[in-house]
């Protein structure tokens, strides 16, 4: 079940991906003077590298953020998401200008971090990461679904849904309480549910 929930949300952000790759083509071709299917092919490659590796980092990156503030969390992702669209977007056009103008490596590099694009690269993606992780962060701090539901006014539209619930009781949880005190007990909750959350957010539950 955990790895199909993974497959499916590596699909959907590769998707993802390749449709943000073509919005950013249609975008950088109106503001300077490439051809279009140059931008067409450069964006759908990136898009749909980028969308696979943030996925699949995403996917495994649980034990990364547990444990850490939310101003933490934030920087922390902003700056390894932007490392991995910065990388594959250096890669790609380097390969692009390899291709094209028969230039070296090093060359390659030159060109394509004085072209104004990588100015439009660094911008849109350090503020795309920026606002998704924010987001993802608030997310986080709700029930699943609970801030899209807020965001798009599913709330003011009552349904009924049919759900499965699950009561979970820890054993003996007074005596380890007056065991190892009231801190150790508050730091033992918090590892407690760290524990679940991942499975809880791959299951699609809600607590």
């Amino acid at each position: 079940m955990i790895i199909s929930t993974n497959r499916n949300f590596i699909a959907i952000g590769t998707i993802a991906g390749g449709l943000l790759g073509l919005v950013y083509s249609i975008l950088e071709y109106s503001l300077s003077d490439r051809t279009f299917m140059r931008l067409l092919i450069l964006g759908l490659s990136v898009g749909i590298l980028i969308g696979f590796s943030i996925s699949l980092f995403e996917s495994l990156s649980g034990l990364i953020f547990r444990g850490r503030t939310f101003n933490e969390s934030v920087l922390l992702r902003t700056v390894i998401l932007l490392i991995i669209v910065l990388g594959w977007l250096v890669i790609i056009n380097i390969i692009h200008n390899r291709i094209l103008y028969q230039t070296s490596i090093k060359e390659s590099l030159y060109h394509y971090i004085n072209n104004e694009s990588f100015i439009y690269n660094l911008i849109f993606a350090f503020l795309g990461i920026l606002i998704m992780t924010a987001f993802h962060q608030i997310g986080k701090l709700h029930r699943k679904g609970e801030l899209s539901n807020y965001i798009f006014g599913r709330y003011h539209q009552p349904r009924e849904i049919d759900q499965i619930f699950l009561f979970i009781d820890l054993k003996g949880s007074t005596q380890i309480a007056e065991q190892i005190g009231n801190l150790n007990y508050g730091k033992f909750l918090q590892e407690y549910y760290a524990d679940i959350t991942e499975a809880i957010l791959k299951t699609k539950a809600m607590v």
